[in-house]
C-alpha cells in the first residue's frame, strides 16, 4: 500500500478520535501517537511516524509534544471551536486545554495563565463565568479595558481584580512595561483629591487602576468617576488603560452599567455559600497555609476541627473565614507557648463565632463524604513554604455540571433491581458495608441501629454486628415510606413462608419496629427480615472483605501465589498481572480484564488492593469510578502485608477501616528478605542461567541491592528485589558473552536520571570486578528504569 493511501487512513482515524476527544473534553489517552497507531493499523512504526510528520508539516495535523507525542486533526479542531487558525505545534496537553476554554468555542488564541492560581477557576466551577467575561474584554481589540466587579463584602473582589491586572500584563508584548496597579478607595478621606489628581495628570501607558467601595461613595464623586471614565473613550481613545470598579451593591452596579461607555465587563463574584464544598475546603486549607507561612511553624488540623470550619456560615464570606482561622491559630499559639515544634489546632482553639453560625450539617456532610471517596480529609499537616498535598490533590478533581459539588459517587452503589425477595436479601448482605457508608448519617438508620441491635443474633453491644447493616438500610427506607404513606412493595409475599413460619427473632424485630414507629410492617417485609437473618447466619462469608493483588511481573505472581496458598486461610487473594508499559488496545483490554475481575470480588464487604508499586493515576480513578469507595489501596507488596491481610480478613466481620488503622499505627515500611523469597528467586535464575552459579550470583546481587537501597535511602521491597536480581543475573551472563540488549537513546535516558544512574553504576562496580565484565550503558538504562518505579 502506497504512502498516499497510508496518509488517508491516518487522517480518517485521527479525525474520528479528535472529534471524540473534543466532544468529551478529554484529550488524555488520545491513542493518536505513532506507537499506538502502528499497533492498531499493523504498520511499521517508522512509516507511521514519517507520515504523521509529513501531514503535520503539510498543515493537516496539529502536533502536541510530550511523552507520547499526540496528533490532532486541524480541520476538526478549527470547526468545533470556531477557530480560523491554530498553531501546528503545541508544547503539551496543558497548553491545549488552556487554548479551548469553553464548549463549542474558544475565547483565547493564546494560553492565559493568570487565573490558574485562583480557587474556583476550573471547568464548571464558580469563577468560570467571571473569568470568561474578563477574558472577552481583555482579548477584544481596543486600548481601554473596563471591568465592573460586583460581590458581597469579603468575597475576594480586590484579589480577582488584581488577577485581571496580571492578565492584562501577561497579554502585553514582552517589551512593554507598566507601572504597578493604582488603587483608589472612593469611600476614604481624600478620595476626591485623588480622583481630581488622576484627571489632571498625564496617564502612564498601560496603567491599571482599581476603584474601591464605589457604591459607598458620595453621589457627586460617583458622577465625577463616570465622567472621567467616559472622557477616556471620547477624548483619549488611543490611551492604553485598564480600570476596574468594585461594588458590593448589585442594584448600584446595574445602574452604573448603563452610564458608562464603553460598557464594562459585568463580573459577579459569588458569595461563599454559593461556591462548592470543594472550593470552601480549598479556601480553609489556603488560610491555614498562609498562617503556617507567617509563623514559619508546622500546623496540624484534626478532623473535628476541620469539619467545624467547613459547616460554618461565614457572614462576611472569605474575610470572616480568614479571621476565624487566624484566631484559631492565635489561640493555639497562646496555649502552646513557647512553641518549638508543631502547632496543633484543636476544637478548644476555634473561636465561638464558628460554632454559633453552623449551617445545616446534614446537607454538608454527605458532600464531604463524596470528596473523601477521592481524597483523604482526615488529619492535615501544613509545612512552611510548602504546598499542602491534600490541597494539591483536591484541585485536580473536577466539579459536576451543577457547578456546586463533585459528581456524587453514591450512584456507584445503586444495584439493579432484583427479581426475587431471596436475591434482594443476598445482594443486601453482600453490600452490607457499602450500605452502612451510605446510611450512617441517616437519623432513621441510627435509630434502628440502637433499637434492633440488642435483638439481633450473636449481638455484641460494644461492636455492632456488621452483617446486618444491609437489612437496616432497607428497613430504614421502608419505614420512611410507611410514615410518609408512599410505600410501594417491590415484591409480592412469598407463598412458602406464612406468618406462622417466621422465626422468633423476626417476630421480635417486627414487634419492636411496629411499637416504636406505630406502623404495621407488611408481611413481605417481615419475610425479608426472616430470609435475611437466615442468610446472615448461613452465609456469613458473603460480607467478607476480598483481597486482590496487582503485579507487574508474572514471576512475582508465582512467588506470592505459592506463599499465599501455603498459609491455610480460606480468604485467598486473587492475582492480576498489571503491565505499565502496555499501550493502545493492549492496555485497554488489560485494564478491562482487571476491572471486571475486581468488580466480581467487590460484591462482598469491600475490597483491599495490594499493588506492586503505585498504579497509574488514571487506572486508580477508573477503579473508584466503577467499583466505589469501599476500596483500600496499599501500594506496597510484600509477604508481610499479604500475611497480615490474610490473617485479618479471615474473619468475615473484619472491616477495611480497622485494617487501615492497624497499618497506620505500625511501621510497615521496612521489610527483611524472607527465606521463601530467597528460595524462589534462586529457583527463577537457576532455571535460566546457563553457566553461572545461582548462589554466587544471588549473594553478589543481594549485596549490591542493599548498597543501592542504603545510598538512596529506600526501604526494602520484595518485588524490587525480584525484578533487580532476576534481570541483573541475565545482564551478567550477557556481559560475559559480550552481548547487550538494545535500548533506544540510552545515553539520553541516563543523562535525564544522572543521579540515580551514578549511584547504581558505583554500587555495581564490585559485580563488574567479581565477574570481570563491563556493563554497557544500554543494560544500565534498564536497571535505572527498574529503580525509577520505586523512587
Amino acid at each position: 500500500m502506497d504512502n498516499q493511501s497510508l496518509s488517508s487512513q491516518l487522517l480518517d482515524i485521527i479525525q474520528k478520535k479528535t472529534l471524540q476527544a473534543a466532544i468529551s473534553k478529554n484529550y488524555h489517552n488520545l491513542d493518536t501517537d505513532a506507537l499506538t497507531l502502528s499497533i492498531d493499523m499493523n504498520y511499521n512504526r517508522s512509516n507511521i511516524s514519517r507520515s504523521l510528520n509529513n501531514l503535520n508539516r503539510g498543515g493537516f495535523l496539529v502536533k502536541v509534544h510530550g511523552r507520547p507525542t499526540y496528533y490532532l486533526d486541524k480541520k476538526t479542531i478549527c470547526d468545533f471551536y470556531d477557530l480560523t487558525q491554530i498553531p501546528l505545534e503545541l508544547d503539551n496537553l496543558e497548553q491545549l486545554r488552556l487554548l479551548f476554554l469553553t464548549e463549542g468555542r474558544s475565547i483565547a488564541r493564546i494560553p492565559i495563565m493568570a487565573f490558574d492560581s485562583l480557587i474556583g477557576s476550573g471547568n464548571n466551577e464558580s469563577l468560570q463565568p467571571a473569568i470568561n467575561s474578563a477574558m472577552k474584554i481583555a482579548l477584544y481589540p481596543g486600548n481601554i479595558h473596563a471591568y465592573l466587579i460586583t460581590g458581597q463584602v469579603g468575597t475576594g473582589k480586590q484579589s480577582f481584580c488584581q488577577t485581571i491586572f496580571n492578565m492584562e500584563e501577561e497579554l502585553r508584548s514582552p517589551d512593554t512595561t507598566a507601572p504597578a496597579p493604582l488603587w483608589i478607595d472612593l469611600h476614604s478621606p481624600g478620595a476626591e483629591h485623588a480622583l481630581e489628581s488622576l484627571s489632571m495628570d498625564h496617564l502612564e501607558p498601560n496603567a491599571c487602576i482599581g476603584f474601591l467601595h464605589v457604591d459607598q461613595a458620595a453621589p457627586e464623586l460617583v458622577s465625577k468617576l463616570v465622567a472621567w471614565c467616559n472622557a477616556l473613550a471620547f477624548q483619549n481613545p488611543d490611551t492604553a488603560l485598564s480600570y476596574a470598579i468594585l461594588s458590593e451593591n448589585s442594584d448600584f452596579s446595574e445602574s452604573l452599567l448603563h452610564d458608562l461607555y464603553p460598557a464594562p465587563a459585568a463580573i459577579f463574584i459569588p458569595c461563599l455559600d454559593q461556591r462548592s464544598i470543594k472550593e470552601r475546603i480549598l479556601f480553609i486549607l489556603s488560610a491555614f497555609q498562609k498562617q503556617c507561612d507567617l509563623l514559619r511553624l508546622p500546623i496540624t488540623l484534626d478532623r473535628p476541627s476541620f469539619q467545624s470550619f467547613v459547616v460554618t456560615n461565614y457572614k462576611q464570606n472569605l474575610r470572616t473565614m480568614n479571621n476565624a482561622v487566624r484566631q484559631a491559630c492565635q489561640n493555639s499559639y497562646f496555649r502552646c507557648y513557647p512553641c518549638s515544634g508543631t502547632l496543633p489546632v484543636t476544637l478548644s482553639d476555634i473561636p465561638d463565632a464558628v460554632f454559633n453560625d453552623t449551617m445545616d450539617v446534614q446537607d454538608i456532610l454527605p458532600a464531604i463524604r463524596d470528596l473523601e471517596s477521592r481524597v483523604s480529609l482526615n488529619l492535615f499537616k501544613f509545612l512552611p513554604q510548602k504546598s499542602n498535598p491534600t490541597s494539591v490533590q483536591l484541585r485536580d478533581w473536577a466539579i459536576g455540571p451543577d457547578g456546586r459539588l463533585l459528581t456524587s459517587s453514591t450512584s456507584l452503589f445503586k444495584a439493579p433491581p432484583c427479581a426475587t425477595l431471596y436475591l434482594q436479601c443476598e445482594q443486601d448482605l453482600k453490600n452490607t458495608r457499602a450500605a452502612y457508608q451510605l446510611s450512617q448519617d441517616s437519623k432513621m438508620f441510627q435509630l434502628l441501629l440502637r433499637i434492633l441491635m440488642p435483638l439481633l443474633p450473636e449481638d455484641n453491644a460494644s461492636a455492632p454486628h456488621a452483617l446486618y447493616y444491609g437489612m437496616l438500610q432497607h428497613l430504614s427506607d421502608v419505614i420512611n415510606q410507611l410514615l410518609t404513606k408512599s410505600y410501594h412493595p417491590d415484591f409480592s409475599p412469598v407463598e412458602e413462608i406464612t406468618a406462622s413460619d417466621l422465626s422468633s427473632n423476626t417476630r421480635q424485630l417486627t414487634q419492636a419496629i411496629q411499637s416504636q414507629f406505630d406502623v404495621a410492617l407488611p408481611l413481605v417485609e417481615q419475610q425479608y427480615i426472616h430470609i435475611y437473618l437466615e442468610d446472615a447466619v448461613k452465609n456469613r462469608h458473603l460480607a467478607r472483605v476480598k483481597i486482590a493483588v496487582l503485579c507487574h511481573w508474572s514471576e512475582i505472581i508465582t512467588v506470592y501465589q505459592r506463599f499465599a496458598s501455603s498459609l491455610l486461610y480460606e480468604n485467598q487473594p486473587e492475582f492480576f498481572s498489571y503491565k505499565k508499559s502496555s499501550v493502545g488496545r493492549e492496555r485497554e483490554l488489560q485494564l478491562r480484564h482487571i476491572l471486571d475481575g475486581l468488580s466480581e470480588l467487590q460484591e462482598g464487604g469491600g475490597l483491599i488492593i495490594i499493588s506492586d508499586g503505585t498504579p497509574d493515576e488514571d487506572f486508580v480513578k477508573m477503579i473508584y469510578e466503577e467499583i466505589g469507595r469501599n476500596v483500600l489501596f496499599i501500594s506496597h507488596l510484600s509477604q508481610e502485608i499479604i500475611r497480615k491481610a490474610l490473617m485479618f480478613f479471615d474473619d468475615p466481620l473484619a472491616t477495611l477501616e480497622e485494617f487501615g488503622r492497624i497499618l497506620s499505627n505500625s511501621d510497615s515500611s521496612h521489610f527483611m528478605v524472607e527465606s521463601r523469597i530467597t528460595i524462589r528467586i534462586k529457583a527463577l535464575i537457576n532455571d535460566t542461567l546457563v553457566f553461572l552459579d545461582a548462589n554466587k550470583v544471588y549473594n553478589a546481587l543481594s549485596d549490591a541491592l542493599n548498597a543501592i537501597l542504603n545510598r538512596m535511602d529506600l526501604p526494602y521491597n520484595d518485588s524490587l528485589a525480584i525484578r533487580f536480581i532476576v534481570h541483573s543475573s541475565f545482564t551478567i551472563e550477557r556481559s560475559i558473552r559480550r552481548e547487550s540488549l538494545p535500548y533506544k537513546r540510552a545515553d539520553e535516558y541516563l543523562r535525564q536520571h544522572k543521579g540515580l544512574s551514578q549511584i547504581i553504576k558505583s554500587c555495581l562496580e564490585p559485580i563488574q570486578n567479581l565477574f570481570n565484565i563491563q556493563i554497557s550503558n544500554a543494560e544500565l538504562a534498564y536497571l535505572v528504569e527498574i529503580f525509577s518505579d520505586y523512587v
